[in-house]
């Protein structure tokens, strides 16, 4: 019980920084672009959770010391190819910098929810019991986004990308368990991003209501859960005295 209450607790700082954020923005004389909204957000906590992860000497634990893993991709195949279907309506016409602060965005955003609920989070609840992990932690990462339900963005759309991103956290979670490494979900959870604000043209944009985008989302979460509970029914069992997060994956 004590490692779910701190599993929560840690969550929490993702919650507490937004708050922080929002009131520096509306305290200020800044009027910033969505652009520069979501850089200041997302860079910003990235930085912040850098800092954290170095006092705290967690950078091995959260799974930062691990390999790129490039053999173990195709088990996020469910992730790529949500990240690959919006840019079959091809690319907004914005520009190269405005395309590569997206990507900056992106990269933070990896980095950022990655290290928090599959680095910090996971740690927490223990990787010794590593489905609890898994599961606890993308329940975090789903509700976590009900954050949204705050922003312009429409509910329904809202409810249903925090249910949606449940499975994929699950995919995230079963990768880091079996790499031992937090790079593979940072590099997709960024690519992810990316793709859909790019052919979305913003985030506001890109998460504009419609039924066949909401469906689409739910089906996408859907067979993300699916995938990612294969996954978890298949992990290694870890050596005796040695975490699971460093034991060898099984084939």
């Amino acid at each position: 019980m004590r490692e779910i209450v701190l599993a929560v607790a840690t969550s929490l700082a993702l919650v507490l920084w937004e708050l922080a954020f929002q009131l520096i923005i509306t305290t200020g004389h800044w009027q910033p672009s969505e652009l520069e909204l979501y850089a200041g957000d997302k860079v910003g906590f990235a930085l912040l959770l850098a800092v954290a992860l170095t006092f705290a000497r967690r950078w091995r634990r959260s799974g930062f010391t691990g390999p790129v893993a490039f053999g173990h991709w195709w088990m996020l195949w469910p992730i790529w190819l949500d990240a690959l279907v919006p840019l079959s309506q091809g690319l907004a016409e914005d520009g190269w910098r405005y395309l590569a602060g997206w990507g900056a965005v992106s990269l933070a955003v990896g980095f950022g929810e990655e290290g928090l609920f599959r680095g910090l989070v996971m740690d927490r609840l223990g990787l010794d019991r590593p489905r609890r992990s898994i599961l606890l932690s993308a329940l975090l990462f789903g509700a976590i986004h009900l954050a949204g339900l705050l922003s312009p963005i429409d509910y329904r759309l809202v409810l249903a990308q925090a249910a949606s991103v449940v499975g994929l956290g699950v995919i995230l979670g079963a990768v880091r368990v079996r790499t031992g490494s937090i790079w593979p979900g940072v590099i997709v959870h960024a690519v992810l991003d990316f793709c859909g604000i790019a052919a979305g043209g913003g985030v506001v944009e890109a998460m504009q209501y419609s039924e066949d985008a909401l469906y689409s989302m739910l089906g996408a979460g859907a067979l993300a859960l699916a995938w990612g509970v294969a996954l978890c029914w298949r992990l290694p069992a870890p050596r005796p005295g040695l975490p699971l997060s460093v034991a060898p994956a099984a084939p």
